[in-house]
């Protein structure tokens, strides 16, 4: 009979296996690797869930030797099963769990969306929702900061018809005829702490182009473009607003990888005897290693819920889960009509 200590050593072992190969999805272009006092080791989750969805549980020490504990899930989009939306809450106050969200919409798993007012009735929601080529909540377009108003192209992730997936900085912008299209751009508008850039229109900044997505989510900033890790925190204009890039927080991520495998990601925070969290580019880091060639974040703190099977798996920060707007969920392909 083996006993507690073997078998725990048993995953730690294999989840090692699981971590070396891991990272070797590692951009080569960036070589700068955040330290821990021991990294992830990611535990594959035993749940009533198609083959084509896995999910892992990961156990960590940050530098200081706090602990960390992390969650993601791997979606084989070649499922044809499956499909990857976003929704809205349906309730009169404009937010709620995102366990009610999930479970309403039959979604296998679902992370919280973007980013919403909690004091506003309904609540507002600022990050793009799109659902079927039909935008239900735009993203947001400009911010009050100290010095000013910043517009804003803030990321967004979106599926295409044919089930592929862009990270890209969006923006809504009205045509000569008063027609609002929605643009994405290959860069954000330069926006910095001191400088505001001009608006985006449908020429700058430069990539401008018809967003081709029929299903999307807002969110910011981006994490991973063209396989490599970058910083647009202060482009999208994050700063001033609470939320900071550098400081270990509970965090929500959603990247894809060369395969168009998709990864949604959840780390807690907050809570020094469960996880303290982990910084916007330790996030990016993780979804490098996990493969992502585009990675952007999502709304974190105590919004960051992490659902599975109608269960939640993560400790969100707030002691219970946080009444939020919008999930990105995955859930099951309703069947062709006859």
């Amino acid at each position: 009979m083996k006993t507690s200590a073997s078998r725990a050593w048993q995953q730690w072992l294999g989840a090692l296996v699981f971590l070396v190969s891991s990272c070797q999805l590692a951009s080569a272009g960036d070589n700068t690797l955040l330290s821990y006092a021991r990294p992830f080791l990611w535990l594959r989750q035993s749940l009533d869930l198609p083959p084509s969805i896995r999910v892992y549980e990961g156990f960590g020490a940050a530098q200081n030797g706090a602990p960390l504990r992390a969650w993601y899930a791997e979606i084989d989009t070649s499922d044809k099963n499956l499909q990857v939306a976003p929704f809205l809450s349906s309730n009169a106050i404009g937010r709620e769990p995102a366990q009610n969200i999930a479970r309403q919409n039959g979604a296998l798993i679902a992370v919280n969306g973007g980013y919403f007012d909690m004091r506003g009735v309904p609540a507002k929601t600022f990050s793009l929702v799109m659902r079927d080529n039909r935008v239900l909540v735009p993203n947001v377009a400009q911010v009050s900061r100290s010095n000013g108003k910043y517009s804003v192209t803030r990321a967004a992730f979106g599926i295409r018809a044919n089930g592929t997936f862009d990270v890209a900085w969006i923006a809504h912008i009205v045509d000569e005829k008063g027609v609002t299209k929605l643009y994405a751009y290959d860069e954000p508008t330069p926006n910095t702490l001191t400088q505001i850039a001009a608006p985006p229109s449908a020429i700058f900044p430069r990539g401008a182009r018809l967003w081709d997505a029929q299903n999307a989510v807002g969110g910011g900033p981006v994490l991973i473009s063209n396989g490599q890790i970058i910083d647009t925190y202060q482009a999208e204009a994050f700063f001033n607003s609470g939320f900071l890039s550098g400081e270990a927080y509970p965090r929500t991520a959603v990247g894809y990888t060369k395969t168009n495998r998709l990864i949604l990601f959840a780390v807690d925070g907050k809570r020094v005897d469960w996880s303290e969290g982990l910084t916007l580019r330790q996030v990016a880091q993780e979804m490098q290693k996990l493969g992502c060639v585009e990675a952007m974040n999502l709304d974190g703190g105590g919004s960051t819920t992490f659902v599975a099977r109608d269960r939640v798996l993560n400790r969100p920060s707030d002691d219970r889960e946080r009444n939020v707007s919008s999930v990105l969920a995955i859930v099951p392909k309703p069947a062709a009509p006859r």
